[in-house]
């Protein structure tokens, strides 16, 4: 068995553009991922804020609590500041991690996703050379149990961004159907697939995600005829089963206003249509995602 298949399996959001939605997206699909990958306080799912310029998923999930975070960040990984080969560090990271079990699942038990999260004053797109090997100590064996790992990463072609495109069993790219969006997207999925080919990275799993798809018919036929062509566009640009989540993320009226995890507004409270039908899409999404990693092997 390669060293592959020994290690955690690992999940990319993406998306080429921002604004596509990709960190919402991730956020609300967190706990069916928990479940699918089988996370425990014993075993937690990791994730990881990526977007070391601009830590939304992080402020977003820690509030002010942000502002206590000092060492122990993803900057701090990839810059060199902490090193794995050295059980202090090893020890420093575990310790560090935050539990937004709660901010993200009703069901799973404390500690069952950690977040390692960014910090708003970010360093840059940069990684030191060493900084490269640090994931993969954290995706082999012990002390880091983790069930699975979760990127969000940074959108465009930064280095990290790269970096965490190459790196993923499954990649999902978030794309709005906008003009804009959907072209950068065909073009980015074409170069992320001539990259893996070239890395024999094959198996690699790249999703396709519609996001803020509108619902509702519009009085003018041109633009219905529209969404449902940039839907079918999208769907062509991975080839095979599994790529493509059929109709998308619908748009949630109150996602213009602030960013929620669904799975946990509406524990208690069946909310407004809209938000029924995305939370529904989100899980359709996480098992998409875990039906690839199991045709993987990799749970």
């Amino acid at each position: 068995m390669s060293a592959r298949r020994k290690s955690i399996p690992l999940i990319t959001f993406y998306s080429y553009k921002g604004g596509s939605g990709r960190t919402v997206c991730a956020a609300n699909t967190l706990a069916d991922i928990a479940h699918g990958v089988g996370a425990s306080p014993e075993r937690p799912l990791l994730v990881m804020d990526m977007d070391i310029d601009s830590a939304g998923l992080s402020k977003w999930l820690l509030g002010d609590a942000l502002n206590d975070v000092t060492d122990v960040t993803v900057n701090n990984l990839f810059d060199g500041n902490i090193r794995l080969a050295a059980t202090h560090d090893k020890d420093r990271l575990l310790n560090g991690l935050w539990d937004i079990t709660d901010v993200v699942s009703p069901d799973h038990p404390p500690k069952s996703v950690s977040l390692l999260p960014g910090t708003l004053d970010g360093r840059g797109e940069s990684v030191a050379p060493e900084g490269a090997d640090q994931l993969k100590r954290l995706l082999g064996m012990p002390p880091f149990n983790f069930s699975g790992v979760v990127l969000d990463s940074a959108s465009g072609r930064q280095e990290i961004a790269r970096w965490c495109q190459t790196k993923a069993d499954v990649l999902v790219y978030c794309s709005r159907l906008s003009e804009q969006h959907l072209e950068g997207t065909r073009y980015d999925i074409r170069r992320v697939q001539n990259t893996l080919v070239q890395r024999k990275m094959t198996t690699t799993a790249i999703l396709v995600v519609p996001t803020a798809v509108p619902q509702v018919e519009v009085t003018r036929s041109d633009l219905t005829e529209m969404r449902l062509r940039r839907l079918k566009e999208l769907s062509r640009l991975v080839a095979g089963e599994n790529t493509f989540l059929d109709g998308g993320i619908p748009e949630v009226e109150r996602f213009k206003f602030g960013e929620t995890v669904l799975k946990v507004e509406l524990a208690n409270d069946h909310g407004a249509s809209d938000e029924q039908a995305a939370l529904s899409a989100y899980q359709a999404l996480a098992e998409l995602i875990i039906v690839n990693l199991q045709g993987q092997g990799r749970i």
